[in-house]
């Protein structure tokens, strides 16, 4: 997503859309007006987040009539009579450009084109991200982009390997089982994992597995267990909660002083979440 910010094109849209939202936010008078309309608050672009610039832009077209009634309404004409000329420049092009039909469609095909590829990245921060489930997730997102017909799935073809053609799917659809580049990814990864004796046993597994045949294949139970999650999550979890810890100013703890701290902090976190919960259960062994 930081590599498509780059993009000539997308960068020009971008940097319109971040004019838009510093001028209402910069002008008192005009940012009152905008409120008067609109109970929800234009998103400030931030260089740290990586998807802040499309929540900024898909937050823009979202209010796109409350911003189009700020510029041509009486408040924001009695405020444009009052200012310097210089001033008055800048606010005519920003209304101009608040009233550009093509520039919004630039924004609304820009924010359909990312959202599914944001979707995807919000996907795999959760728990339960598995391969099977991110290569679900892209196919959508592949098939919503080349709807819009701004972005391609160039950058996908760069990235995929044949492990992700591998993974167990989640979503079992028929086609998968038959479709001949997932058939492909897996005969050229199982020789770099399997022996060629193990290579026929674990064919007619996947077989099996796909027909769900056998006691234990064809078990409800496995089919709805058979996605194993594989994350980073718990352990970034475990880095966060240090790093609150041990900071710049707290930086000569020891190990077992930093271990007791933490052990305070999650628990007192514990007790919080349980105290916060609407109904008390009691689980029984």
């Amino acid at each position: 997503m930081k590599d498509i910010g780059k993009l000539e094109w997308v960068k020009s849209i971008t940097s319109e859309a971040i004019s838009i939202v510093d001028f209402i936010n910069a002008k008192v008078r005009v940012l009152a007006t905008y409120r008067s309309y609109s109970d929800l608050e234009l998103k400030k672009p931030s260089k740290t987040r990586f998807a802040a610039m499309w929540i900024l832009l898909d937050r823009l077209f979202e209010v796109q009539n409350k911003l189009q009634k700020t510029v041509v309404s009486e408040e924001f004409k009695e405020w444009l009579d009052g200012e310097p000329i210089a001033q008055q420049q800048e606010a005519k092009a920003m209304q101009r450009l608040c009233l550009k039909e093509s520039f919004w469609r630039s924004v609304h095909g820009l924010v359909i084109a990312i959202l599914p590829l944001y979707k995807v990245l919000r996907m795999t921060d959760m728990e339960g991200a598995t391969i099977g489930v991110l290569y679900h997730f892209m196919k959508e997102a592949i098939n919503e982009i080349q709807k819009c017909t701004i972005l391609d799935e160039s950058r996908w073809k760069w990235m995929k390997r044949p492990i992700h053609g591998f993974a167990d799917p989640v979503f079992k659809e028929p086609s998968l089982f038959t479709n001949t580049l997932l058939l492909e990814d897996r005969d050229t990864y199982l020789p770099k994992i399997l022996s060629s004796n193990d290579h026929g046993k674990f064919l007619q597994d996947f077989i099996n597995y796909n027909d769900q045949r056998g006691s234990a294949l064809a078990s409800s139970l496995v089919w709805k267990r058979d996605s194993l999650d594989c994350s980073s999550r718990a352990s970034e979890r475990n880095s966060s909660a240090y790093s609150l810890i041990h900071t710049k100013i707290r930086n000569k703890l020891s190990t077992k002083q930093l271990e007791r701290l933490i052990y305070c902090r999650s628990n007192l976190r514990m007790l919080r979440s349980m105290h916060e919960t609407p109904i008390a259960r009691q689980v029984k062994i």
